[in-house]
């Protein structure tokens, strides 16, 4: 992108799109559009930086409110565009995952054409998938290795969690998420854009650094702060795959961020807070109508719109409601009253909280979201409802403390062969046949069972208390300070129980 040097031609491609996106989106988030780069502007200068050189980091998930910051961006872009003669370089990275459906990369496509930064020289859109990195594309599909190891992270995170929706998907995935960032910060990133607030920053920065205390990463000296953050969320990411694989699964190092600490890095943390509003529903129809956005209903679930993972999250609170002698349309009714209450704490219109809670309207519908949630479950998973009922149960975690009582309630058929399944945990040679039978009961393999049974799992959050002090327990650290929760109160036994329910 750069300005037109012919305006005999007429009006220059760029202007051309700036007074469409001015059009469309209004006057008052241009004015705020033009605030924001007053700020970039100022930043820019304090770092002795020319505009035109400097390259802001974005991560693009896909959704409706990432959406809308490219767009802002790129508003923002266009405008200094106009102003100063040259412009900013925008780093779009986009994070893909087992929960992504296609159609969230057909809106991000839909999005780029649409802005016309696909073909830019002020725009890099890149996708990042387990430390491979590629250009985007809108057909992209994720390798079958990769597909192997995001499974099994998810399944090995469902034990240890013990079906908790918050354990079981998204520890991983966040973690994978700062990946994602990290692997396209160089000495040429200026800035790293967030939408959090200084203070949201602030406090997030203390959380992490009391995790890092906890889990015995010491600061490093790597350099600037901003270098000494990266290596310990890399060290980080290290302790936390490996408290998850077993030794012996050498393909910890794809989930782990490249080491780029070093002296030559100056990014900054530059926030979006206050210059624009996510609330969707004021800018509905700039959304839908012209950036074409589609609230797909693969890829909208609660309280995302570019994830198909929550309503699993559902169904292993159902699964669990009904494991408890109570029914399956109970413990779904359980995880709407919790999404009820983070979409409207996220702001989403009425017509998208309608729609979520028409899906399990009645009992013959949540009957059909269930076997919608065991096909998905079986796609991505390769898991079948039975194996999600281990996961929840989770028989070989804590010793296999509870592999007995787990084989007499849901396989009593092989009750008699709890010892010597145990002895196989323990790290005896494993006979083909009780292979194949501890993988048709979990869909893991011995050796991923064997780091379970020396694992320790976090309990539910029943009575709105949090489980015991578990030293060095990383699920227990990320679930206490998780903000994606609600007490709810249910009938169990005639007696009212109290329990913490995670969820998206």
């Amino acid at each position: 992108m750069e300005p037109d040097t012919n305006p005999g031609r007429g009006q220059p491609p760029y202007a051309r799109l700036l007074a469409e996106l001015t059009e469309h989106i209004g006057e008052a988030e241009v004015a705020n559009a033009e605030r924001f780069l007053e700020h970039l502007l100022e930043r820019v200068a304090e770092k002795r930086l020319a505009i035109g050189k400097t390259t802001l980091l974005i991560g693009y998930g896909g959704g409706k409110d990432s959406s809308w910051v490219v767009a802002f961006l790129r508003l923002a872009q266009l405008l200094c565009l106009e102003s100063q003669g040259t412009t900013f370089k925008l780093r779009i990275v986009t994070m893909v995952h087992l929960g992504m459906p296609p159609a969230v990369l057909e809106n991000i496509d839909a999005v780029y054409r649409k802005l016309q930064v696909d073909g830019d020289a002020k725009a890099s859109l890149q996708i990042f998938l387990y430390g491979h990195q590629s250009t985007f594309r809108k057909d992209y599909a994720i390798p079958k290795s990769a597909r192997s190891m995001l499974r099994k992270d998810i399944l090995l995170a469902g034990h240890r969690s013990r079906g908790n929706p918050r354990g079981t998907f998204c520890i991983s995935c966040n973690l994978h998420t700062i990946n994602a960032g990290l692997a396209y910060i160089d000495e040429k990133t200026d800035f790293l854009l967030t939408g959090d607030s200084p203070k949201e920053l602030a406090l997030y920065w203390r959380w992490l650094l009391d995790v890092f205390r906890k889990v015995g990463i010491r600061e490093s000296d790597a350099g600037n702060p901003f270098s000494t953050a990266i290596d310990q969320l890399c060290r980080l990411n290290y302790k936390f795959y490996r408290d998850l694989l077993p030794e012996a699964d050498d393909s910890i190092i794809k989930r782990l961020p490249p080491a780029i600490a070093n002296d030559d890095i100056e990014t900054s943390i530059l926030s979006i807070f206050g210059f624009t509003d996510y609330d969707c529903g004021s800018h509905w129809r700039f959304l839908t109508e012209y950036l074409g956005f589609q609230f797909s209903p693969e890829a909208l679930n609660f309280t995302e719109s570019d994830c198909r993972h929550p309503m699993l999250m559902a169904h292993l609170r159902g699964l669990t409601a009904e494991l408890e002698g109570r029914t399956y349309a109970a413990g779904i009714r359980e995880y709407l009253e919790l999404t009820d209450h983070l979409m409207r704490k996220k702001q989403f219109p009425e017509a998208l909280i309608k729609a979520m809670h028409q899906r399990y309207g009645s009992d013959e519908k949540i009957v059909e979201m269930r076997a919608g949630a065991n096909a998905y479950a079986k796609k991505i998973l390769d898991a079948t409802e039975e194996q999600l009922i281990c996961l929840i149960q989770s028989p070989f975690t804590d010793g296999a403390q509870r592999l007995r009582q787990f084989l007499q309630e849901r396989h009593p058929t092989l009750a008699g062969k709890a010892d010597h399944i145990e002895n196989v945990l323990q790290g005896q040679a494993a006979d083909l046949e009780t292979a194949r039978l501890l993988k048709d009961l979990s869909g893991l393999d011995v050796q991923n069972l064997r780091k379970l049974y020396a694992s320790v799992s976090v309990p539910r959050y029943l009575e709105g208390q949090k489980p015991g002090e578990v030293s060095g327990n990383f699920f227990k650290m990320f679930l206490d300070e998780d903000p994606h929760k609600k007490a709810i109160k249910y009938i169990k036994d005639g007696k009212e129980v109290k329990e913490v329910v995670f969820g998206r």
